[in-house]
């Protein structure tokens, strides 16, 4: 089958800190969100699944985001670097 295989990596996390969410502007709930993962990589069988915690392409307020999604695009056949 196509099972996983080990447990799933944390690429990125959010600051443990609510302090460190948000340098501008006003955020409801930063504590529902702090320490939590927002990358995450999963090996299923001989592939792997890119999870993002959060929307990397909501608008162009996340702009620093995309290149996440471009590295993983990328970068599809390396996905176990760093291991």
């Amino acid at each position: 089958g196509l099972g996983t295989r080990g447990a799933p990596r944390v690429l990125l996390s959010y600051p443990k800190d609510t302090n460190d969410l948000l340098l501008s502007g006003e955020m409801v709930g930063p504590e529902n969100l702090a320490g939590h993962p927002v990358l995450i990589d999963q090996q299923i069988g001989k592939g792997h699944v890119v999870l993002f915690g959060c929307r990397p392409f909501w608008r162009y307020e996340t702009s620093g985001n995309y290149f996440l999604v471009f590295n993983a695009m990328l970068n599809w056949d390396h996905l176990d670097a760093g291991k």
